[in-house]
């Protein structure tokens, strides 16, 4: 298993004595959004981690085991996704098959959403092992704030 635990180092201001930052440096924390004050939450974002040609699933946040279930880790995708459209799985046989990150539009119980998944590579090998996912609802994008939809 991985440590990922250094990967949030790069999300800290960089401190140096009292305050310090470097030049130029744009972090200003009273002028950040706060994703948790967006109406639809990151939790109601399904994501996960599958392996293999099979799509095994090795992990879900929250709200893919909201909404797929809690059981489904250890199961392909195939079986445990069942309201995904095919072209959802023939996407993640293509990141897979390419070993680059790839995007489309699907349609989920009667809602657009946006499905996003990159591969996982094996750090020994760098051959492509697995990918990683996630679904974004159209009325959840970054342009849904001011009214228009991108396909």
């Amino acid at each position: 298993m991985r440590d990922h635990t250094h990967t949030l180092d790069f999300m800290q201001p960089f401190t140096s004595g009292q305050n310090a930052q470097p030049a130029g440096w744009p972090y200003h924390p009273e002028s950040m959004a706060r994703h948790d004050q967006h109406p639809t939450l990151p939790q109601a974002r399904p994501a996960g981690i599958c392996a293999g040609p099979g799509h095994i699933l090795i992990y879900g946040n929250p709200a893919f085991h909201a909404q797929f279930g809690s059981r489904c880790i250890g199961m392909p995708a195939r079986e445990v996704m069942v309201d995904l459209p095919e072209t959802a799985f023939a996407l993640f046989d293509a990141v897979l098959d390419r070993g680059r990150p790839l995007a489309r539009w699907i349609e989920r119980e009667g809602q657009d959403w946006r499905l996003t998944a990159t591969p996982r590579r094996d750090p020994a090998t760098e051959l492509v092992d697995g990918i990683a996912f996630h679904l974004r609802a159209r009325e959840d994008g970054p342009n849904a704030e001011r009214g228009s939809a991108t396909t």
